[in-house]
């Protein structure tokens, strides 16, 4: 599962955008920005046309109608994915996506790979002292010995 861009459906935010405050890098905004554009024009696109792409709605606990309204209400697809997200939970969003998430990359978002983005490094202000070590040294070890018993018949 390509975490990135199922986490981008329902938050506009990749994986590591959401978890980690990554952000993409100034070399691949221009390509970015594309993608995002045609990604939003594509939400423009009939029902009828995206539900041959995203299979499986009737395993959904919405009947196929209410997911129609709910595309068709919806602005962007962060408004149509989030309150699927919301209601099934991401297990069974994970579960929705998986046998359709791919074509669906294809044809109206990316996969991102060929992207830079960039994680920036947090500062936990973590304590430490900086002290000789002490301990080491040659060990004794003691040699296994097995005793063969001899009463065996």
């Amino acid at each position: 599962m390509n975490l990135a861009v199922m986490t981008y459906l329902y938050t506009e935010h990749t994986w590591y955008g959401k978890n980690f405050g990554a952000y993409i890098s100034p070399s691949s905004k221009p390509q970015f920005t594309a993608i995002l554009t045609r990604f939003a024009d594509a939400k423009k696109i009939p029902w009828d046309d995206v539900k041959e792409t995203i299979t499986h709605c009737d395993t959904l606990p919405y009947i196929n109608g209410e997911l129609k309204e709910l595309y068709e209400r919806a602005g962007t697809w962060k408004e149509f994915f989030a309150p699927i997200v919301e209601r099934i939970k991401i297990a069974g969003f994970c579960d929705f996506i998986s046998g359709w998430i791919d074509a669906f990359m294809l044809k109206y978002f990316s996969n991102l790979q060929d992207l830079v983005f960039l994680l920036p490094v947090i500062e936990h202000r973590l304590h430490y002292e900086v002290k000789e070590y002490k301990e080491g040294g040659r060990r004794i070890t003691q040699k296994s010995t097995r005793k063969v018993s001899r009463d065996y018949h």
